[in-house]
């Protein structure tokens, strides 16, 4: 029932924590407990640098479940050590009952490589992400994960997984669309979809933009959020990922000539499309 939800903010408590709070919630963990954690531990056999405030990161985490009084902690399998300390930091201040941990698999991102995670942009399917991007990213994914993203994402049931890879991601991409939107923008998102990569063509609607001539193109696109950065631009750029009018763009410092149009079609990627007008 997500009336009966509660959303806290762990600030209200954190912002609060003195020196000696501090120093009594790092004495329950010793630097040997600490560097069992994989990222640590592996840091520490590299040779490479952890700092200490570093350790305060999973210990806050932990802190969170003693102020909530939790009874049950869900993490993906990347949060095992941090949830587990939340057991033991419990029962440090008094919690002979300490929460239940639950793990789920990660999912990869869309290049079937690093997980899924705003960390990695490039690769990452937003909740956020319009019909349109999250079709396009979906039907990017690599063959390999089909299955895995059927069997995180949706209620298919393997038996139902069967035919060429196109139409399975389609059918994919469409159910995930529908969750979040409805299905009636996942079939406007296929349309276009075929239309963009099939067909050839250009999307019904895109984004207008009035941009001065000049405008550093790697500028324009990182302010508007058809990259994540300025260095994801350039990168784009550099890939051959950047088109004005068809034509890719092969310099990083290319500014934005109209050369005597009215508008250009800009497109950043396979799915980012945007109008610039004078």
């Amino acid at each position: 029932d997500v009336s009966k939800a509660e959303v806290v903010n762990n600030a209200d408590w954190l912002h609060k924590m003195q020196l000696a709070d501090l120093l009594k919630l790092s004495s329950n963990i010793t630097v040997a407990q600490m560097l069992v954690r994989d990222d640590f531990a592996k840091r520490y056999a590299e040779g490479k640098p952890i700092s200490v405030h570093e350790f305060f990161y999973p210990l806050m985490q932990a802190y969170d479940s003693v102020v909530v009084d939790s009874d049950i902690e869900l993490g993906g399998t990347d949060q095992r050590f941090n949830v587990l300390l939340g057991r033991d930091i419990q029962q440090a201040y008094g919690n002979n009952n300490p929460q239940m941990v639950m793990l789920l698999p990660l999912l990869e991102g869309t290049d079937g490589v690093v997980k899924m995670s705003k960390s990695y942009p490039e690769h990452c399917i937003s909740l956020t992400d319009s019909p349109q991007d999250m079709l396009g990213k979906i039907m990017s994914i690599p063959d390999s994960l089909i299955l895995r993203y059927y069997l995180l994402l949706t209620d298919t049931e393997v038996k139902e997984i069967e035919g060429n890879p196109r139409d399975l991601k389609m059918k994919l991409a469409k159910t995930i669309v529908t969750e979040y939107y409805s299905a009636e923008e996942a079939d406007k998102a296929e349309q276009e979809f075929i239309n963009i990569f099939s067909k050839k063509g250009l999307p019904d609607e895109m984004e207008e933009y009035a941009v001065p001539e000049g405008t550093l193109l790697v500028d324009f696109i990182a302010d508007k959020g058809l990259a994540a950065s300025k260095g994801e631009a350039r990168r784009l750029i550099q890939g051959g990922g950047v088109k004005i009018e068809g034509e890719k763009v092969g310099d990083v410092n290319q500014k934005i000539d109209f050369q005597g149009r009215d508008s250009l079609v800009l497109q950043v990627g396979k799915r980012r499309f945007a109008r610039l007008v004078r």
